[in-house]
């Protein structure tokens, strides 16, 4: 089981926030919030896994863990859209990031081990 310390916690929180407010302004001077509904994040956030996993696609796990700098660097591009998508679908989907983490199934990722994850391979 994972501990996090008030302390910790706060920070993290306070990170969390900044953020949340970055992609609203973000967002706001772009006029996108009349598209930000549950199912276009949702969509929106597949759409940008399927470009990362894009450029893992055909290599083997050894290619996946040795990338070019050029492909490194697409991997980069992908991965910053990312992130940006859960808060403002937890946000219209009235859900909050944080006790999400905290609710049944984070602790049920937390608590599986890495031999548990081969056994399912």
């Amino acid at each position: 089981m994972i501990h996090i310390s008030h302390e910790t916690n706060t920070m993290e929180q306070r990170s969390l926030e900044a953020l949340r407010d970055e992609l609203r302004q973000f967002a706001r001077a772009r006029d996108w919030e009349q598209f930000h509904t549950p199912k276009n994040l949702a969509m929106a956030l597949i759409v940008e896994a399927a470009e990362l996993v894009e450029q893992f696609q055909w290599l083997s796990p050894e290619q996946s863990q040795d990338l070019s700098p050029e492909k490194l660097e697409a991997v980069r591009q992908e991965c910053a859209d990312i992130p940006d998508l859960p808060y403002p679908f937890c946000r219209h989907a009235r859900h909050r990031p944080a006790r999400c983490r905290q609710g049944q199934a984070g602790d049920q990722c937390r608590e599986i081990s890495g031999a548990q994850m081969k056994e399912n391979l």
